[in-house]
Order: structure tokens, then sequence, then C-alpha cells
């Protein structure tokens, strides 16, 4: 006797082919990179108090180089004669007595002002900061609840923004070096404006 009953072996595999198919999709979109590239992270505290010193040095140095040379200037115009002689008859010396400090100055003041470089790499599921092969910040967009910005400046100087991101049960922090300094206040630009989407998105898909 024939045995009409339906063989489901076909239907099950094929259903276990389509789920198959639709985790194969979603772990692609989510590996998926959505934005990656370089991030510079201010100094921390101590960091940027044992680069203080040399910078503080130099400084020193300047302000009493300057004093004695406007000191001579006063008591004895022709000193700056002198000094413009001295320049002619020995210009490596004079160079590395005066010019050379101001650059170095300058350069380790850029230096410590600039940070250092980081780099980050996001994707549907995560966003990732790193230095070295060591994660500095690796949250997931499910976890995430908002990202706020604070101004930072250096000194006299404005840096970039603290920049916290709210979890769910903790924050993260990171001092954000906005560099080249024209892309201050323009958050759209910033790596983080990431995260913020994928927020917007997840609230968007729970309202629904």
């Amino acid at each position: 006797m024939p045995n009409n009953a339906p063989d489901n072996n076909g239907q099950l595999t094929q259903e276990e082919a389509e789920r198959r198919g639709r985790e194969f999709d979603r772990k692609l979109y989510e590996r998926t990179v959505i934005g990656q590239g370089v991030i510079r992270r201010a100094f921390s505290k101590k960091q940027t108090a044992l680069l203080m010193i040399p910078l503080g040095l130099l400084t020193l140095y300047l302000l009493f180089t300057a004093f004695t040379v406007v000191q001579a200037a006063i008591l004895d115009p022709t000193s700056i004669g002198q000094l413009v002689l001295a320049f002619r008859v020995d210009p490596l010396r004079m160079l590395a007595l005066l010019v050379l400090p101001i650059i170095a100055e300058v350069l380790l003041f850029n230096g410590i002002a600039g940070g250092y470089t980081c780099r980050y790499k996001a994707n549907n599921l995560e966003f990732l900061i790193y230095r070295k092969g060591k994660g500095i910040i690796n949250l997931l967009y499910r976890d995430a609840v908002s990202v706020e910005y604070r101004p930072m400046k250096f000194l006299w100087v404005e840096q970039g923004v603290h920049v916290t991101i709210k979890m769910k049960t903790y924050s993260l922090s990171f001092d954000y070096v906005v560099a080249p300094r024209k892309y201050l206040g323009r958050t759209e630009e910033y790596p983080f404006e990431i995260i913020r989407k994928k927020i917007g998105e997840q609230n968007a898909d729970r309202s629904n």
C-alpha cells in the first residue's frame, strides 16, 4: 500500500537553508565596515604634566634671554648693533642660542596640544578605538544610550572635545583632539557621530 504521508524532509531542509541564509546576511551586514581612520587623543593629565616640564624650562630660558636683551638695549643702545654683529660673525652659535629654542618650544607646544594617534573602526554592530593593537574603546551600539560633547582646551588653545558615551550601565569617555582645528564645532564630521546615528536607528526601530 503506497505511503501518501507528506515528506517533510525537503521542506525542513529548505527552511534550514533559508534560516542559514538569513543568518549569513545578518552577520555580513554587521561586519560591513561603515567607518575607519585615524583619530587623535589628548595626553592624560600625568603625561601632560611631564611634557610641560621641558616646555616650562624653554619658556623660562626664552623669557630670561628676552629680558637680558631688552635690558641691555635700554642700558646700552649700541648692544643691539653688537648682537647683529654676533649673528654675522657666528650665526650657528647665535641660532642655537636664540632661534632653535623658539622652534623647539613651538614644536613641543603643538605636540602636546596635538595629542597622539589612535585608530577607529566601525561596523554595523560595534565601534572600536585602538592603538598598537590595544583596545581603548569597544562598544556595542545596542548598549549605547547617548553621545555628548564638551569643549576641551590645552592652556588657552581650543584643542577638541571631551566625549562622553553613556551606556546602559556605565559611561565611556575619550578626549578627542580635533585635527585640523577647522573642524571644531562641526560635530557631523566627528567619528562618534556613527554611534549617535546607530542609537537613533535603534530608537526608531523600537518605536515602530
